[in-house]
Order: structure tokens, then C-alpha cells, then sequence
């Protein structure tokens, strides 16, 4: 119950962070997306406050899956947990999307930001709260060749998964009038989210390699991406909002 609290915890303060940020973000007024139904009734607050409370109450409990091998100084444990989660997260926010064509260079940033910082300040929170300070072990992920190769192979696959949504499945996308940006950004988030995965996937504890690849890609990633989708939803409706009276 003592763990679970201090998750739970983690998760409101986090919350708080990041509603107080989104507060000071500009409201954008975009054509392209309908307001859904929150925004309608008027009860966007409420939903995003409830949503991102359970969004980080979740990724702060999969940090328990890897704190056990990661070494080092507690805080720079947590940190770097968040700062993988942040990688994919902002990564996926700079995609060439239609409501976001026009968009003015502050409103283009202050989502990453706000989201990035409160990644790091959750990331902070469980380094200093559910794990110690361990001995440090040497570490030669970033000059190792075979990661580097791991990385531009997934990198790849996901590059080519995006552009067969891109050109057969017709997802959301600026894609068609914005190729080269599309393609681009495919490119660099496939580079960052394999690097953070295969983070991830050194200190994720599996029964064999396969167990462990499968945690990272379902849980440890797969999850997050649920989680943002559905947080940049609540997201737009509440920057929507802004100009409507909540109550």
C-alpha cells in the first residue's frame, strides 16, 4: 500500500504540474478537428484532470518493471526513466498534422515543453521516491555498434510501417501535402523511439530476450503511445475550451 501511495502520489503532483502548465499555453483556434462532446458540455477540465491523473499514475508504476537494475545515483534513475518516456512523447508531437499547419512557433513548442517537463519532474519524483542510490555500473550503450545497428534497423521498420499508414490506410496526416516533412519526422521519431526502447529493453527483467522485448514493445512502449494518443485528444478539446466558461 506504501508503494502504491507513493505512485498514486507521484501521479497528482504530476498532474498538477502539468495543469497548471497547460493554463499558461496560449488557446489555439484550429477549423480542421470538431469539438467533441466534453467541449460541448463542458466538462473538459474535469475529463483531462481525471485522465491525466490515471495516464501518470500508470507510467509511474511501470517504472517498478526496471528500477531493480538500473544503478547510479536514485535521481538520475528516475530521470532518465522519464526522459525516455519524454524522447517518444515530444518526438510524436512534432508530426506535420493539418491542425497544426499555421501554427505560430510558440504554440508549435509549448506543448512539447509542457509535456517534456512534466515527464522529467515524474521521472524526478520516482528516482527520489521508490528507489536508492547503487553503486554505478559501467555503461557503453551509446558506443556500442551493435545498438547503434539495432537502432537504425527499428528505426527503419517504423519509418516504412508509418509510410504504408501514410499511402494505403489514408491515417490523419499532412502527408499528402506535406511529403518530405512527413517523411522526415517518421525518420528522426523512429530513430528516437528505438533508441528509447532499447533503453529501456537493457534493464526490463524477462524470463528470456523474447520475454523482455515483449514487455518493452507492449507495455513499456505500446502503452505510452495509447496513453498519448488519447492525452493529446483531451489535450486539444481542453485548449478548445479555453475560450468557453467551465462551469
Amino acid at each position: 500500500m506504501k508503494k502504491l501511495s507513493k505512485i498514486l502520489g507521484i501521479g497528482l503532483i504530476t498532474t498538477l504540474f502539468r495543469l497548471i502548465a497547460q493554463l499558461l499555453i496560449p488557446g489555439a483556434e484550429q477549423s480542421v478537428l470538431a469539438p467533441s462532446v466534453f467541449v460541448q458540455n463542458g466538462t473538459v477540465p474535469l475529463f483531462f484532470s481525471l485522465y491525466a491523473f490515471f495516464m501518470y499514475s500508470i507510467i509511474a508504476a511501470m517504472f517498478l518493471l526496471i528500477r531493480g537494475r538500473l544503478s547510479g545515483n536514485r535521481f538520475t534513475k528516475g530521470i532518465f526513466y522519464g526522459l525516455a518516456y519524454c524522447v517518444v512523447w515530444v518526438l510524436y508531437l512534432f508530426e506535420p498534422l493539418p491542425h497544426g499547419e499555421g501554427a505560430s512557433l510558440l504554440e508549435t513548442l509549448s506543448y512539447p515543453v509542457a509535456d517534456g517537463l512534466a515527464l522529467l519532474l515524474m521521472g524526478g519524483l520516482l528516482g527520489a521516491w521508490l528507489t536508492q542510490d547503487t553503486p554505478k555500473q559501467p555503461s557503453a550503450f551509446l558506443t556500442t555498434p551493435r545498438n547503434h545497428a539495432r537502432a537504425i534497423l527499428i528505426g527503419l521498420c517504423f519509418t516504412l510501417g508509418r509510410l504504408a499508414q501514410y499511402t494505403l490506410l489514408r491515417i490523419y496526416s499532412s502527408y499528402q501535402n506535406h511529403p518530405a516533412q512527413s517523411v522526415i519526422w517518421a525518420v528522426a521519431t523512429g530513430l528516437g523511439a528505438a533508441y528509447a526502447m532499447l533503453w529501456l529493453l537493457r534493464y526490463t527483467r524477462g524470463k528470456t530476450r523474447l520475454h523482455s522485448a515483449l514487455t518493452v514493445g507492449f507495455l513499456l512502449f505500446g502503452v505510452n503511445l495509447l496513453l498519448f494518443n488519447a492525452s493529446c485528444e483531451s489535450l486539444s478539446n481542453f485548449s478548445a475550451s479555453r475560450n468557453r466558461p467551465f462551469l
